[in-house]
């Protein structure tokens, strides 16, 4: 008998699809047989996913879950600086404050950390900046 892999029914083993999902399992190795690892050459059961003596995966499923991608990096470990328009709306933020700050706030409202921190930059930069050129502008009036 066969075992599917995807909703683990027994089938035939003359059968090539799952009677009870469908999923190809012409691949899938008699009940009671052994796969070899190709790593080691260690003799396991056919429904195990990973070889008992070295861990080599065994089936396509396992290698998947071995080399998932790795989750999303830590929010806290994104930086600003690494988006690709930061020097540009930096340059923006700080000769153009006002721009600056829609600009920050349209990133905040985008999906990615990555963007929404480039937004935070760039509202405080617009900020600080937009502080630092009135100051200036008031030295310059009050001193003419």
């Amino acid at each position: 008998m066969k075992k599917c892999s995807g909703c683990l029914s027994e089938n035939s083993d003359d059968t090539r699809f799952c009677r009870s999902c469908g999923k190809d399992i012409s691949q899938i190795p008699v009940y009671g047989t052994l796969i070899q690892c190709p790593r080691c050459g260690n003799n396991n059961p056919y429904e195990t996913q990973f070889c008992g003596s070295c861990g080599q995966p065994l089936t396509q499923e396992a290698s998947n879950k071995l080399y998932a991608e790795k989750p999303p990096s830590d929010p806290w470990k994104v930086r600003a600086k690494n988006h690709p328009s930061y020097k540009q709306l930096t340059a923006i933020a700080i000769f153009l404050p006002g721009v600056g700050f829609i600009l920050g706030i349209v990133n905040l409202c985008k999906s990615t950390v990555l963007d929404r921190k480039l937004g935070e930059h760039l509202l405080a930069t617009s900020i600080l900046w937009g502080f630092l050129w009135g100051v200036v502008f008031l030295f310059i009036n009050m001193a003419s």
